[in-house]
């Protein structure tokens, strides 16, 4: 898609802004959605954390730039999801990026409070005072507005119950609602007010039903603010020990949309960490226009994501075409799904938050109604890379090879011509995507409807090219003629033996593969010796 660096930009200042300009009448929101109303049990979420056929949330916006992309065939069918799980509580997000803006409604009921740190609320036997199956600051509303911004969030909360002490004994004192690795204290608050973690975390997790803004992705699952710098730019050790603190947080699952000043080993072995405990980990392709690659989207067992779009009606005429590159985002050999998203990668990154955020949900629910186990070993329905590749095989495939023309309108075309008369005549194109996987969309864009439908018998088996060559390692086939294939295959869900196949193609994007290696196993080889390629 061609594109000017000025609306690029433009684009990313409405995720950063959007937290702080937004406005509106606020209403009673559903925390979580829908409410308990005729349940029995509010923590049996299965029972109800769905909608009706028919059914939206007030603030559903029909005319609101958010809906193509919730919608089936022109986005990720969130609402097909929502037929079967909205989320649930017990799913936290942890979000690694600028922190929160805590004056922010539509996400101050969603932050996940650390209840090894905070009393009972005064006068109640348990945390979840009120009863509603979520612990969150509608459950210490008698702590008061402390920091005067007109209502209970979850700053009041710190400031409350912030008492020097480390409750819960994980070396993080008075962790009450997040942490703040940049200026290391107990407060994750975006204090330039940059928005972006806010963005992030409106876009998985927004709150539903209360008349103002546009529901997340999942409006059930709650996040926890992981300050990691004070915009999208961060020192990876600052990252890798928020990853850790994480897991050790026991979260759901992790998102990022930075870009590390720094890579090191420090954070590859953060993200293996996440990785082995069953924590997915989505990662930003980032927002160059470029096959640059950017940490930590390039570590090993992250989750890359970029962003398609419609045309804008200008650069791009045909605004009933969804599946185009977003003239903004990074593309290249890391491609796993592209997300429905108008502001960049960074958009795309929190929304696939949500849609991971919804599939493990749908996983618990198939836990508690007996219809499916842990992952052997883990306490989580899935592992890290089962999660990877259900995405992988709810997504449909994007392919423009057979017409790849895109149209701008008169008005560019007369313009550039002005701009650049020695070559008056300007075309755009679809990228090159192919059938198949390409290294613009990766695997195509996720239906969330068919995410959620996976059952025991239909989690496709894991592999895993990790632990091997590192990333733009360069080999002489001179000195070193034969290379080992490292990886991971496994298909625990399967009884007996599978069969498996390693195949190797030229250049980044291939468009045929032959085959090196087969083999079969009646159990899961992991770091493992899968072939040996003669690269000479």
């Amino acid at each position: 898609m061609f594109a000017f660096p000025y609306p690029r930009y433009l684009q990313r200042f409405v995720v950063f802004l959007c937290p702080v300009i937004m406005a509106g009448p606020w209403l009673s929101a559903d925390v979580p959605y829908p409410k308990c109303n005729q349940c029995s049990d509010p923590n049996n979420y299965g029972s109800y954390l769905f909608l009706p056929q028919g059914t939206l949330p007030d603030d559903y916006d029909n005319q609101s730039g958010h809906k193509w992309k919730f919608e089936p065939g022109t986005g990720l069918n969130i609402r097909g999801a929502w037929l079967v799980t909205t989320g649930r509580p017990d799913v936290v997000l942890a979000i690694l990026d600028s922190g929160v803006i805590w004056d922010y409604r539509d996400v101050a009921d969603k932050v996940a409070l650390n209840t090894g740190e905070i009393p009972l609320p005064a006068g109640c036997a348990r945390h979840d005072c009120n009863g509603d199956g979520v612990v969150n600051v509608q459950d210490f509303l008698s702590v008061g507005d402390k920091n005067g911004n007109g209502f209970v969030d979850g700053q009041d909360v710190i400031r409350a119950f912030s008492d020097g002490v480390d409750n819960d004994g994980n070396g993080y004192v008075d962790d009450i609602a997040g942490w703040d690795f940049f200026e290391n204290d107990n407060d994750p608050e975006d204090d330039v007010r940059f928005g972006h973690g806010t963005g992030q975390a409106s876009d998985a997790a927004a709150e539903a039903n209360n008349g103002s803004g546009f529901p997340g992705v999942a409006p059930s699952i709650m996040f926890v603010p992981l300050r990691v710098g004070d915009s999208f730019i961060a020192v990876d050790t600052d990252f890798a020990q928020a990853v850790v603190y994480a897991v050790d947080r026991k979260v759901s699952l992790i998102s990022e949309a930075l870009g590390t000043m720094t890579a090191s080993a420090t954070s590859q072995a953060a993200i293996d960490y996440a990785y082995k405990n069953g924590i997915p980990l989505i990662a930003s392709a980032a927002d160059e226009q470029s096959f640059h690659h950017n940490f930590p989207s390039a570590y090993e067992h992250s989750i890359w994501v970029n962003s398609i779009r419609n045309g804008d009606g200008t650069l791009v005429t045909e605004t009933d075409d969804y599946t185009i590159l977003n003239g903004c985002t990074n593309y290249g050999g890391n491609a796993w799904v592209t997300i429905s998203s108008i502001a960049c990668s960074s958009e795309a990154t929190g929304r696939a938050g949500g849609l991971a955020g919804l599939l493990i949900s749908h996983g618990k629910n198939l836990i508690d109604k007996g219809q499916l186990t842990p992952y052997p070993g883990l306490q989580t329905p899935f592992s890290a890379e089962e999660v990877r590749q259900i995405l992988r095989w709810s997504a449909q495939d994007i392919d423009h090879s057979a017409d790849p023309t895109l149209t701008m309108s008169f008005a560019v075309r007369f313009l550039l011509g002005s701009l650049f008369p020695a070559n008056p005549v300007f075309r755009s194109s679809q990228f090159p995507t192919q059938a198949g996987w390409d290294q613009y969309t990766g695997y195509g864009r996720p239906d969330a409807a068919r995410l959620v439908s996976v059952k025991a018998d239909t989690i496709p088996p894991e592999a895993d090219l990790s632990g091997g060559l590192s990333w733009f390692a360069t080999v002489d086939p001179q000195r070193v003629r034969t290379i080992p294939v490292i990886g991971t295959v496994a298909a625990v869900r399967a009884p007996g033996s599978f069969t498996y196949k390693v195949e190797v193609g030229c250049g980044v994007q291939p468009t045929s593969f032959t085959t090196i290696q087969a083999g079969t196993s009646d159990k899961p080889l992991r770091q493992a010796v899968l072939a040996e390629w003669e690269a000479a």
